[in-house]
């Protein structure tokens, strides 16, 4: 009878979690629905017109020589302007106007948001895996983030805007990726390191201000493991190849010169 009655309660818990996970999934789900519709009516605007755009002469639609194009002019941007190797280079890569136009500028600033969306809550997540919560409680901490997250009007500009999506808000998704996947791995594999490390590169890549934010929380999550007696190498490694990246970004040429023209 006893057994039977702990079974009883079992069941009821299981199902009171699964109950709340569907919540926890659909509140989450209305939250990024408006965003990801809105980022898909994007239109040109201000940089797009004139930054990493390609001459009409030149598209041709040739894959190899827009790479080399994207090469160039992350090259000059970051000798001449600002240091973000990263964005500069898929900003003009992707570029609309080097592409299929309008509808290529709409998918892109789509699939943008919801990455952004699934990054930030797999973040989220992955924080309280780390602090061993229960499942159900990382998915509602992770929900009640993301209503924190997009309250900021700022993300006008990170998540409408593709100049200052390929600056701002793609960086940020590379480093909660990368951060997800580091802290849901309690062994992390080879390959998981090596995509990592790429990510965070990457991300350094973008703009200063997401750069600084995402170091000061890996930063963060470094002295938590160390006070904690859980401390990874890998991280640590990570942690500095991040770094190096930042610096790289922060001591560009390009950053003195917009600084003097402005």
């Amino acid at each position: 009878m006893k057994n039977a009655w702990i079974k009883i309660r079992e069941d009821k818990k299981y199902r009171a979690e699964l109950i709340w996970s569907a919540v926890a999934l659909f509140v989450t789900a209305v939250m990024t629905l408006p965003i990801c519709v809105a980022a898909s009516q994007s239109f040109y605007k201000a940089d797009d017109f004139i930054e990493c755009v390609m001459k009409a002469s030149d598209r041709n639609g040739n894959i190899w020589e827009l790479f080399l194009y994207s090469l160039n002019c992350a090259h000059y941007a970051y000798f001449n302007w600002m240091g973000t190797y990263f964005s500069k280079f898929v900003q003009t890569l992707l570029h609309p106007l080097n592409g299929a136009g309008l509808t290529q500028l709409r998918v892109i600033m789509m699939g943008n948001a919801l990455l952004f969306a699934v990054a930030f809550w797999m973040f989220i997540y992955a924080l309280g895996k780390a602090e061993k919560t229960s499942p159900v409680s990382r998915m509602l901490l992770a929900v009640f983030g993301c209503i924190g997250l997009f309250g900021f009007k700022t993300w006008q500009e990170a998540l409408y805007w593709y100049s200052g999506a390929m600056c701002f808000s793609l960086p940020l998704t590379l480093y909660f990726l990368a951060f997800a996947l580091l802290l849901l791995s309690d062994h992390p594999r080879k390959w998981i390191f090596v995509l990592s490390g790429i990510l965070l590169f990457c991300g350094s890549g973008g703009s200063l201000t997401a750069v600084g934010m995402d170091c000061w929380i890996f930063l963060m999550i470094i002295v938590a493991e160390y006070l904690q007696k859980r401390l990874r190498k890998s991280h640590v490694i990570l942690f500095g190849i991040t770094v190096v990246g930042a610096a790289i970004n922060a001591l560009a040429p390009g950053n003195f010169v917009r600084h003097g023209a402005i």
